[in-house]
């Protein structure tokens, strides 16, 4: 998920953030894949024509330029539209080699939750961008973690995955 995230990042996930909602496009999901736990952005919908060329996703045929930053590549991922309850997820880095590459379409019901913030940790401490409380895009946890957030790092805590 570089530049998104860095290896060693606490990643916060709200476990219950799909409970009445399904995963939007451009949230940034915990998911299992195969023997996997995964830390991905959704770029498809079920029902969706998904293909990315030359490092340009395609929704439906149309161009969509993310809001936000990726590593520039020239990733190429076919074609397939997505089933019933299936989202497509990929990482914010389409500049690595397609050896490393990992993208996936899961099942709703394989997201674990949404990653609603993170803390790096630095030399001297920790930093994060208000430490009284994390700014998210759908809302603010104030000062406290709720009991449904749960919290990991981005290099292999057993409760979050890595993040490249």
């Amino acid at each position: 998920m570089s530049p998104t995230f860095r290896s060693g990042d606490l990643l916060i996930v709200n476990r219950l953030a799909y409970r009445d909602a399904p995963p939007r496009r451009g949230d940034v999901v915990v998911a299992s894949h195969r023997d996997d736990t995964l830390v991905k952005r959704v770029v498809g919908l079920p029902g969706e024509e998904v293909e990315v060329r030359q490092g340009t996703l395609l929704i439906d045929g149309r161009r969509l330029d993310p809001d936000h930053p990726i590593r520039e590549g020239l990733l190429t991922i076919g074609r397939g539209r997505l089933a019933e309850g299936r989202f497509a997820v990929l990482g914010d880095n389409f500049a690595l080699p397609a050896n490393q590459l990992v993208h996936a379409v899961v099942a709703e019901d394989r997201i674990q939750g949404r990653v609603v913030g993170t803390v790096r940790w630095w030399r001297f401490g920790w930093e994060t961008d208000e430490p009284s409380a994390i700014e998210t895009d759908r809302g603010r946890l104030a000062g406290r973690l709720a009991p449904d957030i749960e919290t990991g790092t981005a290099n292999g805590d057993s409760r979050a995955a890595p993040a490249g």
